[in-house]
């Protein structure tokens, strides 16, 4: 890797990302949607350019396995802006700007150095991917229920977001291919399937959103742990005992049962 290349393009992007977050907050449909289109391009081509530049390879056309180290920063950054959009304003708006700019150029960083084949700190590293899958889950369940999508085409967007995400928590498994797109395709029929039932109960779409994470944890932590063959009774008993108690927590301070 050049350092000055790879530091010079990694600033520009992190610096377009951060100008794109803070110009959406000022904003207002129907001129937001090209500029945050126009954000998310960003992200994306950045995040490719830094990889290649990390792995010091020329520009040719798209590598696959290098393209997949962008849905981390594009879904944290698609998330981040939504949800800001959807639900904040004024200061708290331009805090969620700055956190989502700020969020997704650390994991730009990390997707750059797990793309390396002998990543240092990659444990470290792929938690921290997994993280930002997770938030980035919450804030686009959440945001998508304020979308006014048709109900059909909203839970299919919703399913497909989930197995996409599910299948970049599955990557490290070692596992083929082909299981992994399997089980991120019986991840988006389930979520799929519960966005669709939650839309008929009255419920806020935030505490919506948390209980679709909810689900979506449960679910892709399972079947990573089976994908890596460390899925044991006591692990099952872990997650169980996670969805009682995030339930609890629900049904207490957000009047699940009222």
């Amino acid at each position: 890797m050049t350092p000055s290349r790879f530091w010079v393009s990694y600033g520009v992007v992190v610096l377009a990302v951060t100008a794109g977050s803070l110009l959406l907050t000022a904003l207002d449909p129907p001129r937001w949607w090209p500029f945050w289109c126009g954000m998310l391009a960003s992200v994306a081509i950045g995040t490719y350019v830094v990889t290649v530049l990390h792995n010091e390879r020329p520009f040719t056309l798209p590598q696959p396995h290098l393209l997949r180290h962008g849905i981390a920063p594009l879904a944290l950054a698609a998330g981040g802006s939504l949800f800001a959009h959807e639900f904040l304003g004024g200061q708290f708006g331009l805090v969620a700007a700055v956190a989502t700019a700020a969020g997704t150029a650390a994991v730009m960083y990390c997707e750059a150095v797990l793309s390396d084949p002998q990543p240092t700190g990659q444990e470290t590293l792929q938690l921290i991917s997994h993280l930002s899958v997770w938030v980035s889950a919450f804030l686009l369940f959440a945001a998508l229920q304020s979308l006014t999508i048709p109900a059909p085409w909203g839970v299919l967007l919703l399913g497909l977001l989930g197995g996409l995400l599910a299948s970049e928590v599955f990557h490290d498994a070692n596992t083929v291919q082909s299981r992994q797109l399997l089980y991120g395709g019986l991840v988006t029929l389930l979520i799929a399937e519960m966005g669709w039932s939650m839309s008929f109960l009255p419920w806020g779409k935030v505490l919506t959103g948390l209980i679709l994470l909810l689900a979506f944890y449960v679910l892709s932590g399972l079947i990573h742990n089976h994908l890596q063959e460390r899925l044991t009774k006591w692990v099952a008993l872990e997650f169980l005992g996670v969805t009682v108690v995030a339930l609890g927590l629900v049904y207490r301070f957000h009047g699940l049962g009222g």
